[in-house]
């Protein structure tokens, strides 16, 4: 599916690549550091 609101889609981005992400290693994962 598509997000088209911007608030969810950075909401969303924010619980995986924010400061304190929800899963570390799927964070690193999505930044290409595994």
């Amino acid at each position: 599916g598509t997000v088209t609101s911007e608030e969810l889609a950075e909401g969303v981005l924010l619980i995986y690549l924010g400061e304190q992400p929800a899963d570390e290693e799927m964070k690193a994962g999505m930044l290409g550091r595994r």
